[in-house]
């Protein structure tokens, strides 16, 4: 493939859908004609679906996702008359509604298998879990997850997730429904989440080179709709002048229940502790489910999201002095948890669009296949007048200003997946096979601007300050001009099988691999003209595999043992001054042994060891200059061991809880650039998070929720240590926080409060850049809710 057919293909989207479509098509026929080829030659017989409802369709008025099992409440009554029938909507035993546990998931295995059938760890936080603790982010939902760590905290404006680290490593990407949704920032609601699923470990088997992160993969699952007229409305306050409006409405659209739709909405202004921090917010989700036969299923779904916000980049803290190698860190000063080093005039613009369909069709209770597809196209619009913080030269605090206008966009992405799954026996050893095909697709544009005439210049004619609680902000500039442009591309076409193999009923080997080709193409330069850019193309092949071993102790208690690879083709860096860096892909593998407890409605518990090698990973560059012009090193090889508990319980009615702790040795163990042993920045070595709630069932406290947790994180660095700078790195101390909530239902109201920080602790939540400036921990939140079922 040369450069000329690459940027033909993708010249507009307008001649690369087709592409896409026919890709699928091609895919979906294959796959079906293979299994019509293995199961039409049964006699199939036809299937009547009969749906009765308790009382007259769209009369029927349930709590919606806050009813439980032990609420005295007549659900409408589903009567099946054939047991093939093929299941659409929220079924009556979901998990994750009534209470935290959840013992299936797909994201491990792509088919609806138990979690004791996946030989990695599987962590989920459920629905119920985010609605008692207030989440409105998915950042904040995964502070939950044992080995998961970000450097950007949960209240931060803009969802940051995708950054996140698993084990000590980066996620690669974020999948929505088990598909690629690389909208920037994450820019997700949480009203129309069902829960979040994190495969913690190499996820290349399922994946493929892209997404196949080595530390794991975040997947935000959608809400389904419910089998009978339900809705929702409530609103929502905190202490610093927040104000949400949000909405959750299900229906049948046909009086036999076989057609379903969701609908999910949210608009808000948000305001936050630091100056200038409103942010409005505004999403809406519609999804619907039917059947077309008894045998087969599709599901739609369309999200639209928007969000602007002010920027925000945590408070100064240390910057360099003295000269290499003999430079040290010292303090810019003591400043409160308001200040917000921006210029007011910036703005950060995010705008999403998601498309995602599904068809199912279920050959036998043994077989059936899934083609999933998803579009989605996203764009970002950041102006910022920021300040780098520094010395002058007579040793006194001197901030630097500067100005960036990025336009990314839109990012247009295409993912499809064909999905055969398949239960069988050869020679009485039971059989669950998952094979497939996916093509996956996204491809962009970015153009970064500045003023001309620029006012604020580089050296002798930049703008400074010295007091950022006396900023010289409003400095005038003119039109803003393009002066770097930029165009990237990257896809994957991908075969994967995965076979769980059951000797016994006890003993299971889980063995798969999958073959990825994958495409990666860049172009950048100071001139609009593309043949004035420099370009880089590359085209190559990998395979991710892994095998593991599960053995049954009890029939609630798994250990299991496996080995996994996974390899990640790295994206060309376009930095600030026109280079375009190009990377080696990293490779990875995980040994991990552990055990699993799984038992519904009761208890998940899991204890997991592992040992993750990672080569050719890329890091800041750790000359400051070249760091600030956005170029990268690769590091050579980092090495992640640790260990990790975890538990979601429901002991008796009302009562849930959840405890996760995770110990994480991530350090650097081959490299040219950075101190051998140094740790990988934003990971503390231990970290505990418990949350509980109770419910009454009875007495004068009935409707009474009561409940809170703390969290407790050992220290961490804020960068990796440079041998040339051996003294540049900061070390952030270890916190503890506590949070509370209650809440009263009555009738179909139910208030809460959550009191997020109990005792106002002051900590270092992460680091914004590097020692630079980091982000201070969430100050004492009170968030009161309302809401109404109908």
């Amino acid at each position: 493939m040369n450069r000329k057919s690459v940027v033909n293909a993708r010249s507009s989207l307008r001649t690369l859908l087709p592409d896409a479509q026919s890709v699928s098509f091609l895919l979906s026929a294959s796959i079906l004609a293979l299994t019509c080829e293995m199961t039409w030659a049964q006699e199939m017989t036809q299937q009547t679906l009969t749906v009765t409802d308790a009382q007259p369709a769209g009369k029927a008025k349930k709590k919606q996702d806050q009813a439980k099992p032990d609420d005295k409440m007549q659900l409408p009554q589903v009567l099946v008359e054939s047991r093939n029938v093929i299941p659409i909507g929220e079924q009556p035993d979901a998990e994750g509604i009534h209470n935290y546990v959840v013992t299936r998931t797909t994201t491990g295995s792509k088919a609806k298998l138990p979690n004791s059938f996946v030989p990695q760890t599987v962590a989920t936080v459920s629905r119920k879990l985010m609605d008692d603790q207030a989440v409105r982010t998915i950042n904040e939902a995964l502070t939950n997850v044992a080995g998961v760590n970000n450097a950007t905290p949960g209240y931060f404006p803009l969802d940051q997730y995708y950054v996140a680290t698993i084990r000590g490593f980066p996620n690669s990407m974020v999948l929505r429904d088990g598909l690629w949704d690389p909208a920037p920032f994450g820019n997700q609601a949480v009203v129309s989440v069902d829960r979040v699923e994190v495969l913690k470990g190499p996820s290349a088997l399922m994946y493929g080179a892209f997404i196949g992160g080595i530390g794991g993969v975040i997947n935000v699952i959608s809400k389904k709709p419910l089998p009978y007229f339900a809705g929702q409305i409530g609103t929502e306050i905190d202490n610093f002048g927040s104000h949400v409006l949000k909405g959750d409405v299900s229906t049948p659209l046909t009086a036999d229940g076989n057609w379903l739709a969701r609908t999910s909405f949210l608009i808000g202004g948000y305001d936050a502790f630091y100056q200038t921090s409103q942010y409005t917010k505004a999403a809406v989700s519609e999804i619907i489910q039917g059947r077309l036969s008894a045998q087969d299923a599709i599901t739609a779904g369309y999200e639209y999201r928007w969000q602007r916000s002010k920027p925000y980049s945590g408070i100064p803290y240390q910057a360099a002095m003295g000269k290499s190698p003999n430079q040290y860190l010292s303090s810019l000063g003591w400043f409160g948890r308001d200040l917000n080093v921006n210029d007011p005039r910036g703005f950060w613009t995010f705008v999403s669009q998601n498309v995602r369909f599904a068809y199912e069709h279920e050959f036998n209770q043994d077989w059936s296949f899934k083609s999933s597809s998803q579009y989605t196209k996203t764009a970002r619009d950041q102006t910022a007048i920021t300040a780098t913080a520094g010395f002058s030269p007579v040793g006194s605090p001197l901030y630097t200003q500067n100005f960036q206008q990025i336009k990314m966009g839109p990012v247009y992405s295409i993912d499809t997946d064909q999905t055969l799954t398949g239960h069988f026996d050869t020679l009485g050893i039971k059989h669950d096979l998952v094979a497939g095909a996916r093509f996956a697709d996204s491809w962009y544009k970015m153009d970064m601007r500045r003023p001309t005439p620029n006012p604020f210049g580089t050296g002798a004619n930049a703008i400074t300050f010295t007091n950022p609680y006396d900023p010289n902000w409003g400095v005038p500039f003119g039109n803003l001009q393009q002066y770097m442009y930029g165009f990237s591309a990257q896809s994957q076409f991908n075969e994967y099988i995965n076979d769980i193999i059951s000797f016994t009923d006890r003993l299971r080997l889980s063995t798969g691999l999958n073959y990825v080709q994958y495409n990666s193409y860049s172009r950048s330069g100071m001139n609009p003209n593309p043949a004035m850019q420099g370009s880089t193309l590359y085209h190559k092949n990998g395979i991710g595999w892994r095998v593991g071993l599960m053995y049954d102790i009890l029939p609630e208690l798994t250990g299991y043992a496996s080995y996994a690879t996974t390899f990640q083709p790295q994206p060309s860096n376009v930095t600030t001054d026109g280079h375009i860096q190009n990377f080696d892909p990293l490779y990875g593998d995980q040994k991990e042994v552990g055990l699993k407890y799984n038992v519904t409605d009761f208890a998940t518990a899991g204890v997991a060891l592992y040992d993750i090698i990672l080569s050719n990973v890329t890091a800041a560059d750790p000359d400051p200059l070249n760091a600030q012009n956005g170029y990268k090193v690769q590091t050579g090889k980092q090495r992640s061991t640790g260990g990790e508990v975890e538990t979601t319980l429901h002991p008796l009615p009302g009562w849930d809880m959840l405890a996760s702790y995770s110990h994480i040795n991530a350090r650097i163990v081959q490299d040219g650039t950075y101190q051998i042993g140094s740790p990988v920045p934003n990971v503390p070595k231990d970290y505990f998070r418990f949350w509980t709630t109770y419910e009454f069932q009875d007495g004068p406290a009935q409707g009474f929720t009561i409940g809170g947790g703390l969290t407790t994180s050992a220290g961490r660095t804020t960068n990796l240590i440079s041998q040339a700078s051996p003294n540049l790195v900061a070390y952030l101390g270890g916190y503890t926080t506590f949070d509370l909530m209650a809440a009263y239902r009555f009738g179909p109201a139910k208030v809460s409060v959550n009191i997020k920080n109990l005792f106002n602790t002051r900590y270092w939540a992460g680091t914004a850049s590097s020692y630079n400036y980091l982000y201070p921990g969430q100050p004492l939140t009170v968030i009161a809710r309302l809401s109404v079922d109908f």
